[in-house]
């Protein structure tokens, strides 16, 4: 038997800057996921529509689109490790003021705008760090505990929302997810790097004078951003490695942000079975099958190559997605999510280590940031249409139609692409 000090997880999970941003990830991670799960769980009570879930949802991407390339460029202008601190923070401020309101869909919609918002400058700062404190050679398998945690947090944040909501109510979950924001931004402290109060000692001293704030966005310094965006947009353009992994990462979210927006209707309508029972009955199978993808890529990557790796994954999301519009039966129904999300692995984890691989760590947080606004754009469309179309059409006839399509895009363009990785 082997010992664990050969297992590739175990060996990442050594480093101690790795190990303080990844228990930051677990809080931070399932913090969102939770407050996401709860939030469309009880706008859905709120209306029984799917559309107004599509409209939560969107409340979540827009901001994508509109910030995310500014926050990428911004990130790459400060300290990341204080960047993380201050978005943890925020939004752990900002998730209380729900407190105030559950029963109003327009001020639900208005923070969960501006939790997106403050999301858009963590984002580009987090996964950018990686290869800054493991090696190359961990690297994959750093990304693979990464993308897992995302998935795990999903699985535990989807599990939580529907029994913490039946056992303490909706005000104490927010208490609860505030708590777990508190506690990712005390691991964020821990990573190496300035500490981050003298950063913010001097920071605020530097803004307390009024003058200074004219200086943020002053005329050098919107032509110095442009000149970084415009870096940013032309490395991309310039290497297929990274503009078609970036485009495989935004698919792969695509779908699962369009299965989530789907997922209350196919409880209810199709499966008669209590929304809130969605997060342990379909959003479980799904996210096992994404942790156990996640796994095998993790451990057994260096072995495969990654492009059989995502052209299997493809196939068998557009095989699951159209099975899954033939039955109503529960147990077919949970076996067919946790292939799709198996299968969703193959291509996140793969696509994101061949990003970070060939993408030099100077532009990388821009890179993530036009991943991250790229996303927002590009989600916008699909969440729209499932959420009308399944309440127009019906959920099962959303998930065939969206099978067949993944598969005609992946036979007549996707294939082809895949051979230069």
């Amino acid at each position: 038997m082997r010992s664990m000090q050969k297992i590739a997880v175990v060996e990442v999970l050594k480093i101690p800057a790795f190990r303080s941003l990844w228990l930051s990830q677990i809080f931070s991670q399932t913090a969102i996921n939770l407050l996401t799960f709860v939030l469309a769980l009880r706008v859905y009570h709120l209306t029984g529509i799917n559309t107004t879930v599509s409209v939560l949802t969107l409340s979540f991407i827009v901001p994508q689109a509109l910030f995310g390339l500014l926050a990428g460029v911004l990130v790459d202008r400060y300290d990341k490790k204080v960047t993380l601190f201050l978005c943890n923070s925020i939004r752990a401020a900002v998730v209380l003021l729900f407190l105030l309101t559950s029963e109003a869909l327009p001020f639900i919609y208005l923070l969960a705008i501006f939790i997106s918002l403050v999301t858009q400058f963590f984002i580009p700062a987090e996964a950018p760090i990686i290869p800054t404190i493991v090696s190359k050679k961990e690297l994959l398998t750093a990304n693979g505990v990464f993308t897992l945690t995302i998935f795990i947090s999903m699985l535990a944040g989807g599990l939580l929302a529907g029994p913490l909501l039946d056992l303490f109510g909706l005000d104490k979950t927010f208490v609860f997810i505030f708590g777990m924001y508190l506690l990712a931004s005390l691991w964020i402290t821990q990573i190496p790097g300035q500490p981050i109060r003298s950063v913010l000692k001097r920071r605020t001293k530097y803004l307390s004078n009024w003058t200074n704030w004219a200086n943020l966005l002053d005329g050098e310094t919107i032509i110095k951003i442009k000149k970084e965006f415009l870096e940013g947009k032309d490395y991309i353009l310039t290497h297929a490695k990274v503009s078609l992994s970036l485009s495989l990462l935004i698919g792969s979210q695509t779908v699962i942000a369009s299965v989530s927006t789907l997922l209350p209707g196919l409880a209810d309508k199709v499966l008669h079975r209590p929304v809130n029972d969605v997060s342990i009955m379909l959003l479980g199978p799904a996210i096992l099958g994404i942790v156990l993808g996640t796994v095998v890529v993790s451990q057994f990557g260096k072995k495969l190559k990654l492009s059989a790796a995502i052209a299997t994954g493809i196939i068998f999301v557009a095989i699951n997605l159209t099975l899954l519009g033939l039955t109503d039966r529960l147990i077919f129904v949970q076996i067919f999510l946790f292939a799709l999300g198996f299968s969703n692995a193959l291509i996140d984890v793969s696509a994101n280590t061949i990003l970070q691989t060939n993408t030099a760590e100077e532009v990388r947080s821009r890179v993530y940031g036009v991943l991250t606004a790229t996303g927002g754009m590009v989600f916008i469309i699909p969440v729209i249409m499932t959420g009308a179309l399944s309440d127009f059409m019906g959920v099962r006839n959303v998930f065939f139609l969206s099978g067949v399509l993944i598969f005609i895009l992946f036979f007549f363009k996707i294939r082809k692409r895949l051979m230069i990785l």
